[in-house]
């Protein structure tokens, strides 16, 4: 136990000198205003470059890092476009412990199975497309994270069934 909780303050240590390194430079926000530059008034494209910046800065990272780290890049340029700050953290929070090349969650699940590292890669990926599409969903359905009546809720749900049932 004692050696379980040195790690996570180390790692937790290191991830609050990377907070403090992007808040005192300002990067997250450079990172944010890039992506609003990129963007225009397009939800779509923000959304995507926010995606891929959020996957790109997570890789490697244990789950609660890079939730702090994607939330501090990403949350604010959603935010600024009018996304509720609920659906915003929903939004951004990860899924690179399956993304190739570091995929630390599918490295650790080809060890286990003794299986080829890229294959395991695919299949998690293939198995999660549901985890990559919600949060997009999420952006154009508010009422998913019960933002609106319980009728707009109901019919939320209903299209997002249907989705992932066609999909």
């Amino acid at each position: 136990g004692g050696r379980t909780v040195a790690s996570i303050a180390v790692v937790m240590a290191c991830m609050g000198v990377v907070v403090q390194m992007m808040t005192a430079t300002g990067l997250s926000s450079k990172i944010s205003q890039f992506a609003l530059a990129i963007a225009g008034d397009n939800l779509l494209i923000l959304a995507i470059v926010v995606a891929l910046t959020c996957v790109l800065f997570g890789m490697g990272m244990p789950s609660a890092s890079a939730y702090i780290l994607a939330a501090l890049l990403g949350a604010p340029a959603l935010t600024t476009f009018g996304v509720p700050v609920v659906v915003a953290h929903f939004f951004v929070a990860e899924m690179s412990a399956l993304t190739p090349p570091v995929a630390i969650g599918c490295l650790v699940a080809a060890g286990l199975a003794k299986a080829d590292f890229f294959k395991t890669c695919l299949i998690s990926m293939r198995l999660a497309i549901v985890g990559f599409v919600l949060p997009f969903l999420f952006l154009y359905r508010p009422a998913l994270l019960l933002q609106g009546t319980a009728l707009e809720w109901a019919w939320a749900v209903l299209m997002v069934v249907a989705f992932l049932f066609c999909f």
